[in-house]
């Protein structure tokens, strides 16, 4: 047996010692003690089903599992149906020999995990692993499931480790029987297992969430990140649950679970986005695509970054694309998103970590980094023609302005003691420069309600590009102001406090001409009957018309007879003290 198992750990199908014991096993297989069945079915899974010797081998072991006279435990139990799962699973690899699985087999074992009951308790991470390799050989038992969850929680009260997770892709290792706790990549991979046979448990998926959403951006590894969002995409869609790959007709997150649930799923998508966004430099483009399909199921693709960096023609392609993609079913055989080593103790399965596919770029491949800041290139081309084609970002109004705020808001904060997910500088800055260069070019372009907003924005956020505030200045001043007697005068009033409100919070100022249409909107406007809601874009313009003062005349009197506006702001204080 010791010898078999090690031909198997070194994965050493061709050679003829390793046929010669499989022919020295058969016979003895019907006295084998639990472990040595554990260690054999362990060492075929390893060297797959090639030869009639292994197969007539794996026969005789799926009958010895089933006698009631010999008593596994927890540790065998989880190692035989990991190897089962390994051989005659859903992700398996092809068996150049046909070995049948009895449809005794699998539920034998299923019921000596329930009989155990209490045993799992201390060994919460073999659990999982039972309940993943079930998952994988479709063996849907609700009390199995059920036991599951109230034991992986029970035992997660503890703080989980962060060493040693698992890069070993389709289920992870199981670990040494003195572990109490679960890898992350082991968590993501029990979502996976729920989603695929079926059984939405939502304290389970609440309770593993919030495991996964702990930390800063890297501290769970992408392939870990990966791995749960297909089990989140899978659950989520209407007849994911059945195992089916069909659509509902509205995007939406998990809309009949409590908003609590549904608020820690949203955070989780924007914890994945933001660690994309942090390791665009390293990961290959097409995973961008590929990611974005599932974050356009949820509904969350215009709003989260990095995606809502992709043009708008490129968002709505991708919305359609998600909708004929078949789902990617959780569990199955994953690329490998992070350059770990692959490895495993004794006694751990880890069958099929030679299957992985990596999504780490080489020399000159095209990074997500290089996609996006392409995508942002051809929006900032203005050039001659107007079509949407030419302009994709045309119709979006201050969305740029909007996007450059969100961005720098994620440049990491000098001695900041609160804490806060960052993305460093090195993927922010060129990106921040491209938003930059989109909305100076555009500036002539934009409306007089966009270019109040993106003002505004820029100021709340704290950011002031320079050659961006003095491009969206000049476009506003060579606008006309809108009409504050018209039928949406409060919305022009608004409008132009808000422009007042950037251009002085940006340290621009206003220029004389500038001013002078200012005084002009403000005593026209002074004099209507403003509602109280209106207070706020009133008192901004009077401080942008006093600052203005101060700045011309150097004077505190600001209200004196010499001063231009002094009409003007008269009757803004009267509209005030009126309200």
């Amino acid at each position: 047996v010791q010898l078999f198992y090690a031909c198997g750990r070194l994965g050493l199908h061709k050679e003829p010692l390793t046929q010669r014991l499989a022919q020295l096993l058969r016979p003895k297989a019907a006295t084998l003690p639990p472990q040595h069945v554990a260690n054999c079915l362990f060492a075929l899974a390893r060297l797959s089903i090639c030869t009639d010797e292994f197969a007539s081998l794996l026969g005789a072991l799926q009958v010895r599992i089933t006698r009631k006279e010999v008593d596994f435990q927890p540790q065998q139990l989880a190692n035989i149906l990991h190897a089962l799962a390994a051989i005659h699973g859903e992700q398996a690899g092809p068996q150049l020999v046909p070995a049948p699985l009895p449809g005794t087999v699998v539920p034998s074992v299923v019921d000596r995990v329930l009989r155990s009951g209490s045993a799992w308790e201390s060994h919460p991470q073999l659990l999982a692993s039972v309940a993943v390799s079930c998952a994988q050989l479709r063996q849907r038992s609700a009390p199995l499931f059920s036991l599951v969850g109230r034991t992986v929680r029970a035992a997660g009260t503890s703080t989980l480790s962060k060493q040693g997770l698992s890069d070993l892709l389709g289920a992870f290792a199981v670990r040494a029987a003195g572990t109490s706790t679960l890898s992350k990549q082991g968590l993501s991979d029990l979502l996976g297992a729920f989603a695929v046979v079926g059984l939405f448990d939502l304290d389970v998926f609440s309770w593993a969430l919030g495991q996964l959403n702990s930390g800063g951006l890297t501290s769970v590894p992408l392939d870990c990140l990966m791995s749960t969002l297909a089990a989140l995409d899978y659950a989520n869609q209407e007849g994911g649950q059945a195992g089916s790959s069909s659509m509902p007709a509205v995007t939406m997150l998990f809309p009949q679970c409590p908003e609590p649930f549904r608020l820690e799923v949203q955070s989780f998508y924007e914890r994945l986005g933001l660690s994309m966004l942090t390791q665009s430099r390293q990961l290959q483009a097409p995973l961008l695509e590929e990611t974005a399909m599932a974050f356009a199921r949820a509904g969350l693709i215009d709003a989260v970054p990095p995606f809502d960096l992709l043009s708008p023609s490129s968002r709505a392609m991708l919305k359609v694309s998600a909708l004929a993609t078949p789902l990617r079913e959780p569990l199955s055989r994953r690329r490998r998103y992070s350059a770990r080593e692959v490895g495993g103790k004794d006694g751990e399965i880890d069958i099929g970590a030679h299957a992985s596919e990596s999504a780490l770029s080489a020399p000159g491949d095209e990074t997500i980094l290089d996609r996006l800041l392409k995508e942002l290139s051809s929006s900032s081309s203005v050039g001659s023609s107007s079509s949407s084609t030419a302009r994709p970002w045309a119709a979006e109004g201050a969305r740029p302005a909007r996007l450059l705020a969100k961005y720098a808001a994620l440049l990491p904060e000098g001695g900041a003691k609160r804490e806060r997910l960052s993305v460093e500088s090195a993927v922010l800055d060129p990106l921040l420069r491209c938003l930059g260069d989109i909305l100076r070019d555009r500036a002539s372009s934009l409306s007089f309600d966009d270019i109040a907003a993106a003002l505004e924005t820029l100021a709340d956020a704290g950011v002031r590009p320079r050659a961006v505030v003095e491009a969206l200045a000049s476009a506003a001043e060579a606008r006309g102001f809108p009409n504050p007697s018209g039928a949406d005068g409060g919305a022009s009033l608004t409008s132009v406090a808000a422009l007042c409100y950037g251009l002085q919070s940006t340290g621009h100022g206003l220029r004389p001409g500038f001013r002078e249409k200012l005084v002009e909107f403000v005593a026209s406007a002074s004099s209507g009957q403003w509602p109280l809601q209106q207070l706020r874009p009133l008192s901004r313009l009077l401080a942008a018309l006093i600052s203005s003062d101060r700045k011309q005349s150097r004077s505190t009197s600001v209200l004196a007879t010499g001063s231009s506006s002094s009409p003007a702001l008269t009757g803004l204080l009267l509209a005030i003290l009126r309200e």
